[in-house]
């Protein structure tokens, strides 16, 4: 499968990944997918682009990570081939799966294992995505929190199992998008009082909105700003950005009415955890050692 250079560097990098999936399942129609990837195929949030384009093997050979996915032309610039040099590999991985099912045009393992197998290997900000996700989208699709509990419990690695109920008993449906899942590991790590999430606020105006963490004794709330909410057409129901830019203004001078502090963070805050820390402390939110959570 050939792509022109320019086309393959403008696209995102979600696309490019979606692309190389399609080139593998043309070459082996197939191949089973696992974990992030199977899920992110499916529609289900992840922590941001999936490292590896992940493939279940019923065998336990040639396990691991592939061969680079896609290559330059030898006469291509030097700038083609520094952007393919971080491109996700194949990483193939040992799941005895009984009966794949079908996401589209991709056979994918069952979601809740895809999401089980996410909680018990992956870092604590994507398996909290993971099971996020599966514990605010799964019913619709006719799988419960039951199933991934289930599957984990068959689990013949300890600490895989263990580590992966762990992470489902932190799981919480009212996280709306992976930068949020993402967020409240690093408060987990870091030993910060847990927020409730989605809490209402009202005014004398009325319902002013729903805050994305909130912190009752403090009477401190917090949202975490995708990019989405000034880009993405559907979130902007309409609006012009800089309709969007005054709204939000408009409802955080609210929202600073009848709280004590109102904060904000990007991706790049959460990707950089000490930047996370470093707010939350400012504001006055204490870490305490005795709550911090570690995964075997």
């Amino acid at each position: 499968m050939y792509i022109d250079a320019k086309t393959w560097v403008e696209l995102p990098h979600h696309q490019r990944f979606l692309r190389l999936v399609a080139a593998k399942t043309l070459r082996a129609p197939d191949t089973v997918y696992c974990g992030e990837t199977a899920l992110r195929l499916a529609g289900l949030p992840t922590l941001g682009v999936p490292q590896h384009i992940e493939v279940a093997t019923a065998r336990p050979i040639r396990l691991g990570v592939e061969d680079p996915t896609c290559r330059a032309e030898a006469s291509a610039p030097p700038w083609v081939h520094r952007e393919i040099m971080d491109v996700p590999r194949v990483k193939r991985h040992h799941h005895p799966f009984e009966t794949p099912v079908r996401v589209g045009d991709f056979w994918c393992v069952p979601l809740h294992e895809a999401a089980g197998e996410t909680m018990s290997t992956a870092r604590l900000g994507h398996g909290l995505t993971a099971i996020d996700g599966m514990l605010r989208h799964g019913p619709a699709m006719g799988i419960s929190a039951e199933h991934v509990e289930g599957w984990l419990g068959d689990q013949a690695v300890k600490c895989r199992r263990v580590k992966g109920l762990q992470v489902l008993a932190l799981g919480r449906p009212g996280a709306e998008s992976p930068l949020e899942s993402g967020s409240r590991a690093v408060m987990y790590q870091h030993g910060f009082e847990e927020p409730v999430l989605q809490q209402r606020h009202t005014d004398a105006q009325g319902l002013i909105g729903f805050s994305d963490f909130w912190w009752a004794e403090q009477r401190i709330l917090a949202e975490a700003d995708g990019a989405a909410k000034y880009l993405d057409a559907e979130m902007k129901d309409g609006r012009e950005s800089w309709h969007v830019i005054r709204d939000e203004k408009r409802r955080e001078a609210r929202l600073a009415a009848v709280s004590n502090r109102v904060l904000r963070w990007m991706w790049e805050d959460m990707a950089h955890p000490h930047r996370l820390v470093q707010q939350l402390s400012a504001a006055g939110l204490r870490s305490d050692p005795r709550r911090r959570i570690r995964l075997l």
